[in-house]
C-alpha cells in the first residue's frame, strides 16, 4: 500500500521533476527509488501527472500530497500560458487595426489631395482655353500683350493637338520651347505644357511646369501660376 510522502520527500520529488538535483542528490534519489517501493510508486504518479498535464489536478492526488512548490509552478505556468495566448492573438489584431487606421488616413488624405488637384487643373484647362481663345480672336489681355508671332505659335499648337496624341503634343511643345521665340509665345507653350501633362495624368510634371511659369520674371501670368501652386500645396 502506498504511503504519503513527507515534506522532505516532496521537495526532493519537485527538484527531481525540475531537474535541479545535484549528481550526489540524484544518486541518492535513485537509490531511494530502488529501495523504497512505496516512494517509487508516488514518484511515478507525480512524474506521470507532470508529463501529461504539467499539474496534479484530477490525477487522484490529494491536495496535501502536492508539494507547495509544484502548486505554485503549476499556477505560474497556467498564467504564463494565458499571457502567451493573449499576446498570440492580440498582436496580429493590433497590427491589423494599425494598418486599417493608417490606410484610412492615407486614403482620405490621398482622396482629398486628388480632389483638390483635379479642381486646380480644371482651372488650368479653363485658363489655357480662354487665353488661347483671346489670342485667336486678336484680343490682347493682361497675360498676353503682344500678339505678333503668338497667333502662329498657337495655331501650330492647336493643329498638333487636333491631329496627334497627348504624348506627341508634349514632345512637340518641348521642342518648340527650346527654340528662339518671343516671351509671349514661350508663355503660351508653357501653359499648354501644363495642360498636356495634366491630361496625360502626369501631375508631377504639370506642377513642375507650373512652377517654371511662376519663376519666370518675363511672363505676364506669373501671378496666376503662383495662385494655382498655392492651391495645389494647400
Amino acid at each position: 500500500m502506498s504511503r504519503k510522502l513527507n515534506d522532505k520527500e516532496l521537495e526532493m520529488v519537485q527538484r527531481f521533476l525540475d531537474m535541479e538535483l545535484t549528481d550526489v542528490e540524484l544518486k541518492e534519489f535513485q537509490r531511494k527509488m530502488e529501495s523504497d517501493t512505496s516512494f517509487k510508486e508516488q514518484v511515478d504518479r507525480f512524474r506521470l501527472a507532470d508529463l501529461l498535464t504539467g499539474t496534479f489536478e484530477d490525477r487522484g492526488l490529494g491536495q496535501e500530497e502536492r508539494p507547495p512548490v509544484i502548486k505554485d509552478r503549476t499556477r505560474e505556468t497556467s498564467l504564463e500560458k494565458g499571457k502567451a495566448s493573449m499576446w498570440k492573438w492580440s498582436l496580429p489584431l493590433l497590427f491589423l487595426f494599425a494598418l486599417a487606421v493608417a490606410g484610412y488616413f492615407i486614403l482620405n488624405s490621398s482622396n482629398g489631395n486628388t480632389t483638390d488637384s483635379n479642381a486646380v487643373f480644371a482651372q488650368v484647362d479653363e485658363y489655357v482655353d480662354k487665353m488661347s481663345d483671346n489670342i485667336m480672336r486678336g484680343k490682347e489681355s493682361q497675360d498676353i500683350t503682344t500678339l505678333t508671332g503668338v497667333k502662329k505659335t498657337l495655331s501650330d499648337i492647336k493643329q498638333m493637338n487636333e491631329k496627334g496624341s497627348v504624348e506627341q503634343l508634349i514632345l512637340e511643345l518641348e521642342k518648340m520651347n527650346t527654340t528662339d521665340l518671343d516671351d509671349d509665345s514661350k508663355e503660351v507653350i508653357s501653359w499648354w505644357l501644363v495642360k498636356a501633362y495634366s491630361q496625360k495624368g502626369n501631375r508631377v510634371a504639370a506642377e513642375k511646369q507650373l512652377k517654371k511659369i511662376a519663376d519666370t520674371a518675363g511672363f505676364n501670368s506669373v501671378g496666376k501660376a503662383r495662385d494655382l501652386l498655392k492651391e495645389l500645396r494647400r
